[in-house]
């Protein structure tokens, strides 16, 4: 029996490869004779950098960098293809795991950090940086990232605003004449899982604003700060983001990053699948096993469980998922089975604590089902 173990990361618990090696274990405890593949996945949150150097034999350098509220930290760079292509994680630098709950404010987080990272992997000799924006803690439609890397956002009194939040309602103007050329020079992949754009009651403000600490005013001032931004945008690029699919992506990074670097947005989980050649492998499969830590409606809107399942069935391969927890009445048809991997009442720590014995003990029962 041949098996594909492609599961998401588990937040706050197991990453990716860890969920794979539990799931494999669970497997081979009742078939040890089975074939097992073990393709981790990531669909541009926590890890997705981590889980593409490892299968792409890249590797990691420690930067120094800002975190959201401008402290210093070390946050990692991936490199692969010989150092030529860099990969990001915006939640290295300006993530939301980065600040406590009662640090939560996207008025004063920014996303300078990040651009940080960016300048140095350009420094390092990266001619493409792909970003993972998932678990940013910030909604400054970018103004932080773009200001550290040369970009001027200015107030009527002609100085350079606050690169946060609050800095947004401040924009008259855009300045660019301080962007090195090799920043120009450079091609900009960037992965999200969101479709939301910048501005209005589903955009960046209004959507992602409440999970990153703002309250109902705060959420007003922030969307009146990002139509500021875009306005601005207008005048001195003549580009409208206010459409763009994902432009609301990481409190409107993805927005300005199309405009300003000419980033090309895709789906994290498609272009991980896609870069990691895993369509070529399902094929030869029996079954293809997959996990995340929560499987709900939001899962089959571009989730990596969602994408590697609609893979499989090109294939007539049936698709089994693992989760932490599942959505009550869940409606779907992308998956054979859904396994939930909690079997007694508990609290979150605690399974967070089990999650690896847990895996490892649903997949060895899921194994004695199959024939």
């Amino acid at each position: 029996m041949r098996f594909l173990i492609a599961p998401n990361s588990f937040k706050n618990s197991l990453p990716a490869w860890e969920v794979a090696d539990a799931i494999e274990k669970g497997i081979l405890s009742v078939k040890p004779l089975a074939t097992i593949l073990k393709r981790p996945i990531a669909d541009g949150g926590d890890f997705t950098m981590e889980v593409l150097v490892k299968a792409l034999n890249g590797d990691k350098k420690s930067f120094h960098a800002e975190d959201p509220l401008g402290r210093p930290i070390m946050a990692d760079i991936g490199f692969i293809k010989r150092g030529s292509i860099a990969i990001i994680e915006m939640a290295s630098a300006s993530g939301l795991r980065l600040l406590a709950p009662n640090e939560y404010d996207p008025m004063k987080a920014s996303s300078f950090g990040t651009g940080q990272l960016i300048k140095y992997a350009i420094d390092s000799g990266a001619k493409e940086i792909v970003l993972t924006i998932g678990g940013s803690a910030t909604v400054d439609g970018g103004i932080g990232l773009l200001s550290s890397l040369g970009f001027g956002f200015i107030s009527d009194s002609g100085n350079a605003v606050a690169p946060n939040g609050s800095g947004l309602s401040e924009i008259v103007s855009i300045e660019t004449y301080e962007v090195d050329d090799s920043i120009k020079q450079c091609k900009f992949t960037v992965l999200c899982d969101v479709e939301n754009t910048l501005l209005g009651d589903f955009g960046a403000a209004a959507v992602f604003g409440p999970q990153k600490g703002a309250d109902p005013q705060m959420v007003i001032h922030l969307d009146d700060g990002l139509k500021r931004l875009n306005k601005a945008t207008i005048a001195h690029l003549g580009i409208d983001m206010s459409r763009l699919k994902g432009g609301g992506a990481a409190g409107g990074v993805g927005a300005t990053m199309s405009a300003f670097l000419n980033a090309h947005l895709v789906s994290g989980a498609e272009y991980v699948i896609e870069t990691l050649s895993i369509e070529n492998e399902i094929g030869n499969m029996d079954y293809v096993i997959t996990a995340e830590g929560r499987i709900d409606e939001q899962t089959q809107d571009g989730k990596a469980p969602a994408v590697i399942a609609k893979l499989a069935a090109k294939y007539d391969v049936p698709t089994i998922a693992l989760s932490g927890q599942v959505a009550p009445n869940l409606k779907t048809e992308l998956f054979r089975a859904i396994f939930p991997i909690i079997n007694e009442p508990t609290s979150l720590e605690k399974a967070f604590e089990t999650t690896e014995e847990n895996l490892q003990r649903t997949a060895s029962q899921i194994a004695n089902l199959l024939s």
